[in-house]
């Protein structure tokens, strides 16, 4: 019928931007909201290795990254990636990815006497100061 094809076109508009790495960054995102960092692990690692050649996609699954490493008590690892998140976001100029640096600051801030945080924690309030 005229409106089967109508909503089939508007779903094909709707969901052309959606891969399979878009859907796993929400769906990682979400077990990282509800703090199942097992659960969100796959997802996420699957969107981190799609967005090699996409600089904001690949900071913003690296800080969701670090986020299931301070889940899983990983401190070191979280800090880890922060600071490569932060290097690719030096690269770079965009609001979401200073925001990823932001948010990681401010989680691993209770840990800042590890030197691995430490680290991170100087590039970050570098970055956030340019």
């Amino acid at each position: 019928t005229t409106r089967s094809v109508a909503c089939s076109a508007t779903w094909n508009s709707w969901n052309q931007d959606w891969s399979e790495a878009v859907f796993s960054t929400y769906a990682g995102t979400m077990w990282v909201d509800l703090g199942k960092p097992r659960e969100a692990y796959g997802p996420l690692k699957l969107a981190w290795d799609a967005a090699s050649d996409q600089p904001r996609r690949r900071v913003y699954s690296t800080g969701q990254l670090a986020k299931v490493a301070v889940l899983n008590r990983d401190i070191e690892q979280a800090a880890t990636l922060g600071l490569e998140a932060a290097v690719s976001t030096s690269r770079q100029e965009s609001k979401r990815s200073l925001q990823v640096i932001r948010d990681l600051d401010r989680q691993l801030k209770p840990h800042a006497k590890q030197p691995k945080v430490r680290e991170f924690r100087e590039r970050a309030r570098l970055l956030l100061a340019g």
